[in-house]
């Protein structure tokens, strides 16, 4: 399991040792950058493309396109940081992988895989 924290985020991610956090490629017509300090596909302006690459999971992508911010296929900081609550409950979706890509304030709870 690797612990992911940043900004007040601690998730216990199940994962091999081997696993790299955020995009491994660049979708095609952008650049393969960073975004919250992760690997990730983003677009001239840095924004973080909601795409596969940065969220392999359909059924997880789709939930995130529908965040305010997200109407234009993008994310930029401040959008990203204005995402407060996640509830991704009975959505059938298996990985919430590009999660860490996303500013969520977990500093009052404790998650555990």
């Amino acid at each position: 399991m690797k612990k992911i924290g940043k900004r007040g985020l601690a998730l216990y991610w199940p994962c091999s040792c081997t696993d790299a956090l955020g995009a491994s490629a660049a979708c095609p017509g952008h650049t393969f950058g960073t975004f919250s300090g992760v690997s990730a596909c983003i677009n001239e302006q840095g924004e973080l493309h909601i795409y596969g690459n940065n969220f392999p999971d359909e059924k997880f992508r789709n939930y995130i396109s529908g965040l305010a911010g997200a109407e234009d296929g993008y994310f930029s900081g401040e959008e990203c940081a204005a995402v407060t609550y996640v509830n991704v409950a009975y959505q059938g979706i298996h990985t919430l992988r590009g999660i860490e890509l996303l500013y969520l304030d977990c500093s009052q709870i404790s998650l555990e895989a």
